[in-house]
């Protein structure tokens, strides 16, 4: 298992560890992976495996209390692929629920504590202070993701999950629960 990082700010510093990370879970894993940095959001993962070749990309955000209970994405004149994503409605986003996350460390909490989240799209433009929008700096209110902080080695598991679900095949529960929901049938 990756170790904790002994720091996670800068940004970069962070994203270098969830790069680290994932390329261990890949190794793990067993299966081809293509990793490439600053696709567009910060990671991107092209995954092959048997049942065919799949993306994840990840967003990596810090809280080092830079802005008072807010982390910055976007460029400061209120643009990028994060504002751009964010835009989208709750129906498109769940569109991309499956391929993208917000890999969020919590720098003024110490190490070996719960300071680190994984979220969706969704929950990221819900943590918006302030509506989402072009022309302005966009922050995630802090406050709004600690309740989902979580411990490194618990981050790494739901990476994992997150990474390599499309890798295993449905459970009966998750086949019984899509098609309950009106999902065709997971095979």
């Amino acid at each position: 298992m990756t170790p904790e990082p002994q720091v996670v700010t800068p940004e970069s510093a962070f994203e270098e560890a969830i790069v680290d990370a994932v390329r261990d879970l890949v190794r793990e894993a067993r299966c081809g992976c293509v990793v490439v940095p600053k696709f567009g959001l910060d990671v991107a993962l092209f995954i092959g495996t048997e049942r065919g070749a799949f993306a994840r990309f990840l967003e990596v955000k810090v809280y080092a209390a830079g802005r008072l209970a807010g982390v910055g994405f976007g460029t400061p004149g209120g643009a990028g692929p994060q504002v751009e994503l964010l835009l989208n409605t709750d129906s498109d986003l769940r569109i991309v629920d499956d391929t993208i996350r917000w890999v969020l460390a919590d720098a003024t909490r110490p190490r070996g504590s719960a300071r680190y989240a994984l979220f969706d799209s969704r929950a990221a433009r819900a943590a918006a202070m302030g509506e989402v929008r072009r022309g302005k700096q966009n922050n995630l209110r802090i406050g709004a993701l600690a309740k989902g902080y979580m411990p490194w080695t618990d981050l790494l598991q739901e990476l994992r999950r997150f990474l390599f679900a499309p890798v295993e095949p449905p459970t009966n529960d998750q086949r019984d629960a899509a098609q309950a929901k009106g999902a065709p049938r997971l095979t």
